[in-house]
């Protein structure tokens, strides 16, 4: 997923990855699909910063979080370590679980009528 992206060490890489929790029962081709618990790119984009990060450089990412911080932070510490990076940093900000932030409201915001077929993606 990652392409056309130079070959060389960075000081600093920013992302925007598609990051909604896309169901693969429905067809859903919005630019924010994320595959089926939102995480799929941005892995691809943890394990490619990990690895072209200059010494002390920096990746800082947007994305949101679809369940308990604990699956996100342990999926992006095994995509960095995966990286071999030992002296970038990664910064993990996200969302606090709120009622607006709850995997109801989120399923609901998503797929509406469908909103039963995305709440499995929120954990």
């Amino acid at each position: 997923r990652i392409s056309n992206v130079a070959d060389g060490t960075y000081d600093l890489i920013l992302a925007n990855p598609p990051y909604v929790a896309t169901p693969s029962s429905l067809s859903y081709d919005a630019f924010t699909a994320g595959g089926p618990d939102g995480y799929d790119v941005l892995k691809d984009v943890v394990t490619y910063a990990s690895k072209h990060l200059e010494k002390d450089g920096l990746l800082a990412c947007v994305f949101e979080l679809n369940g308990p911080p604990e699956a996100l932070f342990a999926k992006v510490a095994l995509a960095w370590a995966s990286g071999g990076s030992l002296n970038a940093r990664c910064c993990v900000v996200h969302d606090i679980l709120t009622e607006r932030t709850s995997p109801e409201a989120v399923a609901e915001r998503r797929g509406g009528a469908q909103s039963d077929a995305w709440l499995p993606n929120y954990p």
